[in-house]
């Protein structure tokens, strides 16, 4: 402000001017970017490097990766070039606290312009999904309504969840799925508070918003083919026949069904939803081109890695990728981990054993077992028992679960896998209460710890070993209550 220089001393005129001539510097001494060239391929660097040392002449700083000095408007050849295999690090899970705190901030992104003072775009940014005391209520109803499901500290989206998402998308209704729009809305109502927006510019609007999403989904012709065809990039091809596949609500079908018994056709049924990791797409097609996908996380009852596989008869499985390694496997559990992945087909329909909770009939149906009494959407239903033929990404041969529906415990299996990704043995059986138990093996006895130096001797009350310090006898607590006085001197 040169208006005030005249009424500055000469001490603050030399630091105003000082402070003015350092800026001027730090700009003038801005980093430039290092442009190297090669092979014809060109890789800019960018750095600060401390040109004048100031007062960290006394303090020095530590630099982790100091750049090479370079000269002025010169030209350097590059010696050696060290090429380093590395591989980018996806963004971090949501846990409840990162959620609740991205929910705090779903406002912060929205141009505001100038219409607001300073003071009300700070409450804005504050301003989110909720508030302070509902916001860890909505993560809980998403986790209740299937949305989204808790694994471990993270919160991913569950396959209903991402849908939801899709479906808003594809009708063109994307605004729903964008988290800043309570944010916008609380930009709306701080401007009426301002005066410069009203009360029926805000309901004619939010009439209009409605009136749009009801007339997206009346007007829209079709039905989920075409809606979920929209973000397809093009069509799905059968992996048998070539035709094109169709989306449904929850797998995707090849449209020839296979229903003759002479050489019937080949028939795709592939579900969204694999072990809790949705298929999107793009992922499909990708399956359907390389057979192979991963590998990719989000699996359901563990954090291991896994990869999706299109199987021959155009069924897909899920391999995890689990940290025990085969070369610690012994043979026994190695020829049992084999076993566990050898899946044999039981005819649709075959009497396997009885209800552990009503006694009934469990006959194969789908991609395990259950009772007679399950009937799906009944309101009175009698009996909710169903047993998968996959019990932690671990293939239950069906005599196993003869045995385990006839109350007795199956043989020991190895190749469960649990949480942390790691294998394991176990043995099944019911209880009871028709409540399915694991036995664990018996744990091998541990040696027991070598004594520390000089502790034997504590322990038989004799003294210490030459050289060694006697040990401190120990304090008793301190007594609770008033003090005894100290009797004079």
């Amino acid at each position: 402000d040169l208006s005030r220089v005249a009424a500055l001393d000469d001490v603050g005129l030399h630091h105003g001017l000082s402070a003015y001539a350092a800026l001027l510097l730090a700009i003038a001494e801005a980093p430039v970017p290092v442009i190297a060239v090669v092979e014809g391929e060109t890789f800019v660097t960018k750095g600060r490097r401390l040109s004048i040392p100031g007062w960290r002449a006394v303090e020095p700083a530590t630099e982790d990766d100091p750049l090479t000095v370079l000269p002025k408007d010169g030209v350097s050849v590059l010696q050696t070039v060290d090429v380093q295999d590395k591989a980018t690090q996806p963004p971090s899970r949501y846990t409840d606290g990162s959620l609740v705190k991205a929910m705090e901030s779903s406002g912060q992104d929205i141009e505001h312009g100038d219409a607001l003072d300073d003071e009300t775009l700070e409450e804005i940014k504050e301003k989110g999904i909720g508030t302070p005391a509902t916001r860890a209520a909505i993560v809980k109803d998403l986790i209740q309504k299937k949305l989204a499901r808790r694994e471990g500290r993270s919160i991913l989206p569950a396959p209903l969840g991402c849908t939801l998402v899709r479906v808003l998308r594809n009708l063109g209704l994307d605004d729903l799925a964008k988290p800043d729009l309570t944010g916008e809305w609380e930009y709306r109502l701080a401007r009426m508070t301002q005066g410069d927006y009203t009360r029926e510019q805000f309901d004619a609007e939010l009439r209009k918003f409605v009136a749009n999403i009801v007339n997206a989904v009346k007007l829209r012709e079709g039905g989920n083919e075409e809606i979920f065809a929209v973000d397809h990039g093009g069509p799905l091809h059968c992996g048998g026949c070539a035709k094109p596949l169709i989306e449904k609500t929850f797998s995707y079908l090849c449209p020839d069904g296979g229903s003759g018994k002479d050489d019937p056709p080949p028939s795709v049924n592939i579900s969204k939803n694999q072990n809790g990791k949705y298929i999107f797409p793009e992922t499909l097609r990708r399956l359907l081109k390389e057979k192979r996908v991963g590998p990719l996380t989000g699996f359901e009852r563990t954090r291991a890695p896994g990869f999706l596989v299109l199987n021959d008869d155009h069924t897909v499985s899920v391999e995890l990728a689990p940290t025990t390694s085969a070369d610690d496997l012994s043979p026994e559990d190695a020829a049992a981990e084999q076993d566990g992945k050898t899946f044999e087909q039981v005819p649709e329909g075959t009497l396997m054993g009885v209800c552990p909770k009503c006694k009934a009939e469990v006959r194969r149906v789908g991609s395990g077992y259950k009772c007679v009494q399950n009937i799906p959407r009944a309101k009175d239903k009698v009996c909710d028992y169903r047993i998968a033929e996959r019990i932690k990404y671990r293939f239950i041969p069906p005599d196993q679960i003869r045995k385990l529906l006839n109350g007795e415990k199956t043989d020991q299996m190895f190749g469960f896998v649990s949480m942390r990704g790691m294998k394991y043995r176990a043995a099944l059986y019911y209880d009871e209460t028709g409540e399915l138990k694991w036995e664990f093996p018996p744990r091998p006895e541990r040696k027991p710890k070598a004594p520390k130096k000089g502790e034997e001797a504590a322990a038989d009350g004799a003294a210490p070993a030459e050289g060694e310090a006697p040990k401190k006898p120990r304090r008793p607590p301190p007594k609770r209550g008033k003090a005894a006085a100290k009797p004079a001197e």
